[in-house]
């Protein structure tokens, strides 16, 4: 009886381990994806148009466009199923609640 009742606390201890280092794993990877947003990049879209913001990476809602040289912060940073890098991007409308999309990184200008 003794034996069983070890068995089963050991079990319950390795699941519960397990199950707190993979929050851990995953707590990370999303970690290092967030990006701090002291300072600002550039919109600086080669082809001299307009970038579309997203409502999601690759292919989402056109939600925004910006000109070049529009100023916009790094909230969160991706990739895709073809190796592109995007990032999810905050504007200030002058005390307005701030305008959300993704846009593809290669497109911004950053310090």
């Amino acid at each position: 009886m003794n034996i069983k009742i070890y068995s089963l606390t050991v079990l319950m201890i390795a699941a519960f381990v397990g199950v707190a280092l993979m929050t851990r794993a995953e707590a990370t990877t999303c970690a290092a994806n967030l990006v701090q947003a002291d300072d600002p990049c550039k919109v600086s879209d080669p082809t001299g148009t307009v970038l579309n913001v997203r409502s999601k990476p690759n292919g989402g809602k056109i939600v925004r466009r910006l000109k070049n040289g529009t100023k916009v912060f790094i909230v969160y940073e991706t990739g895709d199923e073809q190796d592109r890098a995007w990032s999810k991007i905050s504007l200030s409308n002058k005390g307005n609640a701030p305008v959300i999309g993704w846009v593809l990184r290669e497109y911004l200008d950053c310090p």
